[in-house]
């Protein structure tokens, strides 16, 4: 397991962090369009900019190695260095960003899998869990059940798959509430951005973001890159082009992006699955008022 690493002591990573299908895409393709130089939107299958940090294959490229040959706890002893890697071959002066759906955790020689050392910021996309249930069922090809077993499950974790080979590596989420609280305690800087905010206030809470992370950018600036990123225009392009990162199992990525939708498709049970489970941080982020949905 002896790769080439050239020691980081620049913190210039910054994290997109979020559980699945919590608005962590929406805002990747507002940051690209924010950096690009061009009038027009970006191009949705063109996210270069913001690769995930669990891709296999830039994994195995970083690290020189076939990770068919080792254990997902193998890997996650290699993953710390991999992000060094990235951090040692960015650009002086320059930050990296990348999507994070892995919970802020450690690997078994007790090292955080995403280095502190080398993280200049988080971002972590909040949402809803009632209605990230619906959502990730869509995205997954699940049951509404399944995709709230899986949610209150702190064993879960994605691309957790022994009989195949996954193009992503394996991410452990904690369940819903873990995942959370494994960010906001995480010892890094964070700001913790709500879909709902998105949503409502798009404008206030994508400019917080822009001056969180340091960039220098106009009012009119932010909110051109915030028009080329309407969910309309997501959707036209998805429908008109498709969009790799969908799926297999669902129509569309960006399918509703509503804000409530649960209320159209979870049964009284279901909800109250959700609820015994992350009622104390739902209502730490304003998700339950006097115990009922807020939203």
């Amino acid at each position: 397991m002896n790769s080439p690493i050239r020691k980081s002591e620049t913190r210039n990573v910054i994290w997109l962090a979020s559980y699945p299908k919590s608005g962590n895409t929406w805002f990747r393709i507002f940051l690209s369009n924010l950096l690009s130089d061009k009038a027009a939107e970006m191009n949705i299958n063109a996210l270069y900019s913001t690769p995930i940090a669990s891709c296999r294959k830039m994994f195995e490229e970083s690290l020189g190695i076939e990770s068919s040959c080792f254990s997902n706890d193998e890997i996650d002893l290699m993953r710390p260095d991999f992000y060094r890697n990235i951090s040692s071959e960015t650009a002086a002066g320059k930050k990296t960003y990348h999507k994070v759906h892995d919970a802020f955790t450690k690997n078994l020689n007790g090292e955080w899998i995403l280095p502190p050392e080398i993280t200049f910021c988080a971002l972590y996309f909040l949402r809803n869990p009632l209605d990230i249930a619906v959502s990730a069922a869509n995205h997954f090809g699940y049951t509404f059940d399944k995709a709230i077993e899986n949610m209150n499950n702190p064993q879960f974790a994605l691309a957790d798959n022994s009989s195949t080979l996954p193009p992503q590596l394996r991410q452990i989420l904690l369940g819903w509430s873990g995942h959370v609280l494994s960010w906001i305690n995480a010892p890094v800087r964070v700001l913790v951005i709500r879909y709902e905010d998105m949503k409502f206030d798009t404008f206030a809470t994508f400019k917080k973001a822009v001056e969180f992370i340091g960039f220098d950018k106009t009012p009119a600036e932010i909110r051109a890159a915030i028009s080329r990123s309407s969910f309309e225009v997501l959707q036209e392009q998805e429908t008109r082009n498709g969009f790799k990162e969908r799926s297999h199992k669902a129509k569309l990525f960006f399918r509703k992006g509503e804000v409530g939708d649960w209320r159209n498709h979870l049964n009284p049970a279901q909800v109250k699955k959700l609820l015994d489970c992350h009622s104390e941080v739902m209502e730490l982020f304003g998700y339950l008022k006097d115990g009922e949905p807020a939203y």
